[in-house]
């Protein structure tokens, strides 16, 4: 396998012929150590030899499964590579090349599915009880069956993922399926095929699509599926990972959207899964598909009247976004701090990008940007229920101290609202942007500043000794507010070998503020305006 930070490629049936190979050679290898040389050596030893043959043989025992194992793994990721790759017209033995992220997503998977095989088959074999058209009996059997495993994840991922389309449009047409599709979800193993029938289910509304070839949903059903997915973190994740960009776009503009709660409820799942997201690259890369789904190339406008009861869960899910995306520092060079901040604000103003476009073009003078700014972005973007403190970054304690800063920045120092809100969107003009990711920043600002004071970077002008945080949340909060508003007193990092000095606090909001604002104004300036990969 080869490959860069984004692309992989591998020949599957290379990997797959290795892994045979080298199984079958360690399997032989343990047989003659057991069958032919410890036989021999308990026959020296027998005669007086100096010998340990059960220690050598248990040795070997350890080092041939130590090999067993990773064979498996070589042949899981040729695997991987497979279910990557999706439907490929390629000659045999030719490379597949693939998105590193969706082969490493497919490994696990694998694994998991590796260790759970007997739960999985149980749960298809149930599946294949059903004929392909039920009646209410049959259905009524098995669902009963189902119910007993509801809490067994992989039992359940085994027999949805060998269900067919109209199958599971029958089965979640039914107020007691839910649990038994979420704990599936739960599992990590379902298929990207058992989300597209899901996702299709969900479109097939009471009402609205009279087919006879098919089974629906009612409304209540529908938005009591999604919030039972987003009471689970673990499957709202997974939901949100194996769902397109197109299965989004599908399900927030197309029949599935007619019930008025799916939008903001679909938001609502799409935001618990971003704050349980694992790792900067991953949060960077949900936030870009969900972008991409309700805002991109080809994605309908949405009208003044349909934005802004959905302006409250999207500002949730972009914050949560934001904060997870966020990089730690990556020490006290003074090089390396700059180019973080600048690398932290190209990428918040890249990731709200799309969205503040467009709200920006929905023909309000912008009354909408305004409820936005009005509604508290910061308060929206720090509510700890909404979202989960990224912990791995800068831990709780410098998370509530960024919260605290950040709220206490807004409700007292800068300007009163009221007044701001005409300073920046005057009748009929254009959005300030200035201004704007002035108030937008903050959240990303304060948050940056949290995680250099709890490494240790941040000190006092003319002194070596680090600022730090305490017990007390609210000292650490006005310790932040404090940095924030006098940051030409502050700095971060240590001077380099080659003479370079520090940044101030002042250098590196300019550094983030300055490309955010950037990015900002490319979304909100470009008619063409395309979201960076």
């Amino acid at each position: 396998m080869q490959g860069d930070m984004t692309t992989v490629s591998a020949i599957p049936e290379y990997l797959a012929r290795y892994s045979d190979v080298c199984t079958q050679g360690a399997e032989q290898l343990q047989t003659w150590v057991r069958t032919v040389l410890t036989p021999s050596l308990l026959a020296y030893e027998n005669g007086g030899g100096p010998c340990v043959a059960e220690a050598i043989d248990a040795n070997v025992a350890r080092q041939v499964a130590a090999a067993y194992y990773t064979d498996r793994d070589v042949r899981t990721v040729g695997q991987a590579f497979l279910r990557a790759g999706g439907v490929l017209v390629r000659g045999r033995n030719q490379p597949i090349r693939a998105d590193g992220k969706a082969v490493e997503t497919f490994v696990q998977m694998l694994r998991k599915e590796a260790a759970h095989q007997a739960q999985i088959k149980a749960g298809a074999a149930l599946a294949h009880e059903l004929p392909t058209v039920m009646n209410a009996g049959e259905r009524q059997r098995v669902e009963r069956e189902l119910a007993k495993h509801a809490d067994d994840p992989y039992f359940c991922a085994g027999f949805f993922n060998s269900l067919n389309v109209r199958q599971i449009e029958q089965f979640l047409a039914q107020p007691g399926n839910i649990q038994p599709l979420v704990s599936a979800y739960a599992s990590g193993v379902l298929t990207e095929a058992t989300t597209g029938h899901v996702v299709e289910a969900l479109s097939r509304l009471v009402g609205r699509d009279n087919s006879v070839e098919h089974n629906h949903i009612t409304p209540e059903q529908q938005i009591a599926l999604l919030n039972a997915l987003r009471s689970n973190p673990t499957a709202a994740l997974n939901f949100a990972n194996s769902l397109s960009a197109a299965q989004i776009r599908h399900l927030f503009y197309g029949e599935a959207s007619l019930n008025p709660p799916l939008r903001s409820t679909l938001l609502a799942v799409l935001t618990t899964a971003m704050g349980n997201v694992d790792g900067q690259p991953r949060a960077h890369a949900l936030m870009h598909k969900v972008s991409q789904a309700l805002f991109g190339e080809g994605a309908p406008k949405l009208t003044h009247n349909e934005m802004k009861p959905l302006i409250g869960p999207l500002m949730q899910f972009y914050a949560a976004g934001v904060t997870q995306s966020q990089t730690p520092p990556p020490g006290a060079d003074p090089i390396a701090l700059r180019r973080w901040a600048e690398g932290l604000g190209r990428q918040t103003g890249q990731g709200l990008g799309l969205f503040l476009k467009a709200a920006n073009e929905t023909g309000d003078e912008h009354e909408l940007l305004k409820s936005m700014i009005q509604g508290g972005y910061v308060n929206v973007l720090f509510m700890p229920t909404a979202v989960l403190a990224p912990e791995a970054l800068i831990g709780n304690i410098a998370y509530t101290a960024g919260v605290g800063a950040a709220q206490s920045l807004f409700s007292s120092e800068m300007d009163p609202l009221t007044g701001l809100l005409d300073k920046l969107f005057p009748g009929g003009s254009h959005a300030n942007t200035s201004l704007l990711n002035d108030r937008l920043a903050v959240g990303g600002l304060s948050l940056t500043v949290s995680s250099l004071i709890s490494r240790g970077l941040v000190h006092p002008a003319g002194s070596n000794t680090p600022v730090s945080f305490g017990a007390d949340p609210v000292k650490n909060a006005e310790l932040v507010k404090k940095i924030m508003l006098h940051p030409d007193e502050y700095y971060a990092g240590k001077k380099d070998a080659q003479g370079h000095e520090p940044p101030s606090i002042t250098d590196l909001t300019h550094a983030y503020r300055d490309l955010e604002l950037g990015e900002i104004s490319k979304a909100l300036g470009d008619p063409d305006y395309e979201q960076p990969d």
